[in-house]
């Protein structure tokens, strides 16, 4: 290991995390939805009540949001400023991370604590991704690190304060932030069983952290609930009803989507989100059964983290993987600290390097597919695009070479780890910006701009990169609307300005001509597949006229 292996692990970090940044705009299906959310906040000034499309959002709490428009306000450019709160949420976790392990074991433990967050499938591929999961990551393991360092390198009440700060952002960043607490109540309910020696001081400062959780909530609150109430606005009132009961009680125990069976997190996600060390689970439990049996309180401390979050959302109908994310932390602690033991295991090498070959020939059998199965992969518009994945897997497979004729002094399990992050950085650097107009809607709004160069377009059935990267003035008629009326609205409004142009999915030009609401007098072009469905273009024929009355067509509108 290096004298100072900190440094290393922060030049690592930055390479594998940030690589990409600037080189892809917005993906669906969240991060255009907040890429414009925060365009709008700074263009319209409106901190408290965001608004996606003209549409009041109520569906999260808004530090997220909050810390995308700084960025974006900071920089100018949404390419450059979307992903820096997940960047900058993943550099933080990562830190907190190291140095707990630091105080509570050594300088050693927390270099491999690091390497090993690092290696976690699910950590990294948030980081590359802007949503609010990789932030709420963040105050989660703020707030664990605040706990342990009052409950097992304290006391330290004022980290435990901290720890009430964090929870109170975190609930305000995604309502589920007070997990760590109640990582901390298993902790104290075990406490007896397992480690009767274990002292906890009776206080009255164990309302600090309470208090600081309140306070945090109320700082946010007041405003909003006194705007709301003084304004009357119908949207602000719907943002706080949504807000405080919907997204929250409702949504956790009367989910209407996402819906999955108890075991999910067990059989479905574990295997994918904590790999390679979820193939470790088996031998890595009996080490900590063995480490709480010696009454080790930091063992049972993290578990209960762990433990807290895997039967919160396991009790909800609704599941989401991501959700498990904040479990990163605590899960590259538990394994560091019983790094000494397990790394000597001769399996565990071979696992790796099993592991390693099959990547490999799974990729060759990718490109075998894509060079010799694929005959028409370099033609049309996503030629280059192919190329590139193309060219990519090769450079991967090259970097592979090298990787196991330099460094084949290294042991399997560290060489294994390289090709993850060689595999991430090449992703990021090359495959993704390849991918970038297909993905992103780039492709979709230049093929309505060729289309139509210069009609305003209203959209139905719209989607948030529509609106990010049109070229030219689009209106939508309400992001709530229920589909039929929206049709109906819509061919309304077309007549109503026969110079413009209606974008629709193509099932809703099939739905109008059904039920006959489209008259005869309109055309339509097929602009392409994309967003998984058909999109066509209408217009009104330019020589017909019409001028049947129709109420007027309330719009909301886009300033580009």
């Amino acid at each position: 290991m290096p004298s100072n292996p900190f440094w290393l692990l922060g030049i690592l970090a930055v390479i594998v995390i940030a690589s990409g940044l600037g080189l892809r705009d917005p993906w669906p299906s969240d991060e255009p939805r907040f890429a414009l959310i925060a365009k709008e906040i700074v263009s319209s000034g409106n901190w408290w009540f965001p608004t996606r499309g003209g549409d009041v959002y109520a569906e999260k709490p808004p530090i997220f949001l909050w810390i995308s428009a700084f960025f974006y306000s900071l920089i100018g450019d949404i390419r450059w400023s979307f992903l820096l709160p997940s960047i900058c949420a993943s550099f933080g976790t990562l830190a907190l991370t190291v140095d707990l392990t630091r105080r509570l074991w050594n300088k050693k433990t927390a270099f491999w604590a690091g390497i090993i967050l690092l290696t976690l499938l699910q950590f990294v591929a948030q980081s590359k991704r802007s949503q609010i999961d990789a932030l709420l990551c963040f105050w989660t393991t703020l707030s664990i690190y605040g706990l342990a360092r009052h409950l097992l390198d304290g006391p330290a009440w004022r980290w435990y304060g901290i720890a009430g700060i964090a929870t109170g952002l975190g609930i305000l960043t995604k309502g589920v932030g007070f997990l760590p607490f109640l990582g901390f109540l298993i902790f104290l309910v075990m406490r007896p069983f397992l480690l009767p020696n274990l002292f906890i001081e009776k206080t009255w400062r164990w309302t600090i952290a309470p208090i600081a959780i309140l306070s945090v909530l109320i700082l946010w609150a007041i405003p909003v609930l006194t705007m709301t109430f003084w304004t009357g606005d119908p949207d602000q009132f719907h943002y706080v009803k949504t807000l405080l009961f919907k997204q929250t009680a409702t949504r956790y125990f009367a989910a209407w989507h996402h819906i999955k069976p108890w075991h999910y997190y067990l059989s479905n996600v574990i295997p994918w989100a904590w790999f390679p060390f979820s193939l470790l689970l088996p031998w890595l439990t009996i080490l900590w059964i063995n480490r709480i049996r010696h009454q080790d309180p930091r063992i049972l401390f993290f578990i209960s983290m762990i433990l807290a979050m895997l039967i919160f959302f396991s009790v909800s109908t609704g599941k989401r993987g991501v959700y498990l994310l904040p479990t990163s932390a605590p899960l590259a602690i538990l394994i560091a600290s019983v790094l000494p033991i397990w790394w000597n295991y001769q399996w565990l090498h071979k696992i790796a390097n099993y592991l390693k070959f099959g990547l490999l020939i799974g990729l060759v059998i990718g490109l075998i597919y894509l060079l010799g199965i694929r005959f028409d992969l370099l033609e049309g518009s996503k030629g280059l695009a192919n190329f590139t994945v193309i060219c990519s897997i090769i450079l991967f497979l090259g970097i592979s070479y090298f990787f196991i004729k330099r460094f084949s002094f290294l042991n399997a399990p560290l060489t294994f780890a390289m090709h993850i992050w060689a595999f991430w950085i090449l992703i990021s650097v090359a495959i993704s910006p390849s991918i970038n107009d297909i993905r992103s809607g780039k492709e979709m709004m230049q093929a309505v701009v060729e289309a139509a160069p210069n009609e305003k377009i209203a959209i139905l059935d719209w989607r948030e990169q529509m609106l990010l990267h049109a070229q030219q003035p689009v209106f939508h008629f309400g992001y709530n609307r229920p589909k039929t009326e929206e049709l109906t609205v819509g061919i309304h409004w077309m007549h109503q300005n026969p110079r413009d142009a209606l974008l629709m999915p193509e099932k809703y030009w099939l739905r109008c001509k059904e039920i006959q609401l489209c008259t005869g007098q309109e055309l339509h072009k097929n602009i392409g597949y994309f967003h998984r469905q058909q999109w066509t273009l209408v217009q009104l024929k330019p020589d017909d006229s019409f001028h049947q009355d129709y109420s007027v067509v309330v719009m909301r509108g886009i300033d580009l």
